[in-house]
């Protein structure tokens, strides 16, 4: 009897004891994969910054190495040494963003073939405009005839732009796989956290809110990561769409004009007197008359077509909705007209601005990217020259 009751014991208690010993293991086994999911999924997000951080560099690079390329050549045509200021900043920045991106390699081995001669082919590009600018310091008058040749220097550019958006490209390739990744990972986490409340809901308590800061650790990164991806492809002034992304939907253009027999324009535009606002009362209010210019343009044209800050002052806009060229006469009539009213009032003196236009279709004026903005940009000086506040089509 008493042997009874000790085997009965024994049963009572290793009911209990496996139950809960097997319960505590899953549990444990459960929680060991949540926490390790949950720190690869941080890993990934922090990863997802970076791959962002490192695109908004190469950005910047880009924008910086074309503001010195500007400076140069506004130097180059007015003759006025305020024009320098972008090259010689550029100067400072591309030294340091160089030097992120060489570093940033290394954690991204995919990106050594891309920027293994990217430091040279900068350095020979600044080089080449520092020719130039010491050309036309020296040489005075006579510069025009002692003008060396840009053509190495475009081979040059040619060769930094294709390295650096194929640098963007992998990087974007690879973010988006990791956006998969990580969209998936918090699926896996989900369902893990809601098998692990129904087997022990106490015990899980304390992992619940760990769980919980860990995912909402994971979409900070994510939030980070898009904002950054954002501040890439946009003008942090204007808000506008960068050249970075104005190219990228002039591909998209281009590729969905050949396929359906299509064709779109390219405005290319410039403000008339800019520069005057800009010395006479400074950068700041040289900004707001930018953040102006730019909502009345945006308000004059049609929600399918693209404006984009491409320049200091200079704005592009791209039109794929058009039947005739009395149409495009009359938005770029339309974008003059909103120029009339003052864009600034300061001390009760009213500030305006002029826009000189420059307009190239796809495909009679061009049929490349490339040679299409540069047909837009060659009109737009044609209207600088024809007296300013105007615009032109492109004529071969």
């Amino acid at each position: 009897m008493e042997v009874g009751l000790v085997m009965g014991d024994l049963n009572y208690r290793k009911q209990i004891f496996i139950p809960l010993v097997s319960v505590s293991l899953i549990l444990l086994i459960a929680m060991l994969w949540m926490f390790l999911s949950a720190q690869q999924l941080i890993k990934m997000g922090k990863t997802k910054v970076e791959i962002e951080q490192t695109r908004y560099k190469v950005a910047l690079l880009f924008n910086s190495i074309i503001e010195a390329e500007t400076g140069q050549r506004g130097y180059q045509l007015t003759g006025n040494t305020q024009f320098l200021e972008p090259y010689e900043r550029s100067l400072l920045n591309n030294e340091a963003l160089l030097k992120d991106l060489v570093r940033q390699a290394e954690v991204f081995h995919f990106l050594k073939v891309h920027m293994k001669d990217l430091p040279i082919l900068i350095d020979q590009k600044f080089k080449i405009l520092k020719r130039i600018i010491q050309t036309e310091l020296m040489a005075g008058s006579f510069s025009p005839h002692l003008r060396p040749s840009d053509r190495d220097g475009k081979l040059i550019m040619d060769q930094i732009r294709s390295k650096l958006q194929a640098a963007d490209g992998l990087l974007t390739e690879k973010g988006n796989e990791l956006v998969e990744k990580l969209y998936a990972k918090e699926k896996q986490l989900s369902i893990g956290a809601l098998l692990i409340s129904f087997l022990i809901i106490c015990i899980l308590l304390f992992s619940y809110y760990r769980t919980g800061w860990l995912f909402e650790n994971a979409q900070g990164n994510l939030k980070l990561a898009e904002q950054f991806g954002h501040l890439a492809m946009h003008d942090p002034l204007t808000r506008l769409p960068n050249r970075r992304s104005f190219d990228e939907h002039i591909t998209k253009a281009l590729s969905t004009a050949r396929r359906k027999n299509q064709t779109f324009a390219i405005f290319y535009m410039d403000l008339d007197g800019f520069k005057a606002i800009n010395d006479s009362y400074g950068h700041d209010i040289g900004d707001g008359a930018l953040i102006v210019v730019s909502k009345r343009i945006k308000e004059v044209i049609r929600g399918s077509e693209l404006l984009a800050r491409v320049g200091g002052d200079e704005f592009a806009l791209l039109v794929e909705e058009f039947s005739h060229l009395i149409e495009l006469s009359q938005l770029a009539n339309r974008i003059i007209a909103s120029m009339q009213s003052p864009v600034l009032t300061i001390h009760s003196k009213e500030i305006t601005l002029g826009i000189s236009i420059g307009i190239a279709c796809y495909p009679n004026d061009a049929k490349e990217i490339a040679s299409l903005i540069t047909a837009a940009d060659s009109a737009m000086y044609v209207s600088k020259g024809s007296g300013k506040n105007r615009f032109t089509f492109f004529k071969a």
